[in-house]
């Protein structure tokens, strides 16, 4: 049964070219994989502040500042569809359940203001269309973040909500039932419940200044690394990625291995990760006036 991802995007500081190829690996690295270029970004098309980003287990869905998102395929790491936004407003990826991708999008001519004047959207990536949600759903009143073959998740100051895609209608819950001791089965009609998996991660203090990365399953902890400034993507039961300084790493819990994908210098000024099945997409900044040019970046993990 597809689940869906939990994770944040991630956004920390880059001003850096691309990695270099892999290194021989010993047992106990990380493994090194190189980095292929998906596409260059020229500076119009940088957002503002963090790339919006989401994703499945294939499809990454980007945003970018001339009222387009870009969808990438990940199976082949190719630009599938750069598709214009309505009236060119900025929209936001929040979630993607294929062939669908959720978006959250602006006013035209303004940025996202997170109430009623927003709207979401749904990207169909097959036909590059973008369908209003039934009824009052969509609206800016519900922040939607989570996508399925049925029902979209989000809440309001209430509590949770899924909205039905076929007919509009809305659904309650109680307030704590939104990521936490209760999940729900989007692609299933009647919206039962699923088990969930106590997992979850977090920055703690490790040395006089620094931070380190601890993921929780359960009562335990494992400690994977530092981190700068505690920005970490996590996907339950397989991937944690996080940033050092001028490195980007991963853990894969179904293969107990880690990656490490390290940017020259200078330090690194800008970046943002999703991961998927096949590999992990990088949106890099690359000038020293931000948001200077950009690049995408793909690296596949080694099995």
């Amino acid at each position: 049964m597809p689940r869906r991802a939990l994770c944040t995007s991630i956004a920390v500081a880059l001003l850096a070219a691309s990695a270099g190829a892999a290194s021989p690996v010993r047992a106990g690295e990380p493994i090194s994989p190189p980095m292929t270029t998906v596409t260059a970004m020229a500076a119009s098309e940088i957002t503002d502040g963090p790339v919006g980003m989401a994703h499945d287990d294939r499809y990454v869905a980007v945003q970018l500042r001339v009222g387009t998102v870009r969808v990438v395929d990940t199976r082949d790491g190719t630009v599938t569809a750069d598709v214009p936004t309505p009236d060119g407003r900025s929209c936001r990826p929040v979630a993607v359940r294929a062939p669908s991708v959720l978006v959250r999008c602006a006013p035209a001519g303004a940025v996202e203001t997170f109430d009623r004047r927003d709207e979401h959207l749904l990207l169909s990536i097959a036909t590059r269309t973008f369908t209003p949600i039934p009824g009052d759903g969509g609206s800016g009143a519900l922040f939607l973040d989570a996508l399925g073959a049925r029902w979209i998740e989000g809440t309001d100051a209430v509590g949770t909500a899924w909205v039905d895609r076929r007919t509009g209608a809305v659904r309650r819950g109680r307030s704590w039932d939104h990521g936490g001791e209760v999940d729900r089965d989007l692609d299933d009609p009647a919206l039962r419940r699923v088990p969930t998996r106590d997992e979850h991660v977090s920055s703690v203090r490790c040395g006089r200044r620094g931070e380190c990365l601890e993921l929780h399953i359960g009562n335990r902890a494992r400690r994977l690394g530092r981190v700068t400034r505690g920005y970490s993507t996590y996907q339950p039961g397989r991937y944690v990625s996080w940033w050092n300084g001028a490195s980007a790493r991963a853990y894969d819990r179904r293969t107990d291995r880690s990656y490490v994908w390290r940017f020259p210098a200078p330090a690194p000024r800008g970046i943002t990760v999703q991961h998927t099945a096949y590999g992990a997409l990088f949106v890099r900044t690359t000038a020293t006036e931000y948001p200077g040019s950009g690049t995408l970046l793909f690296s596949r993990w080694r099995r």
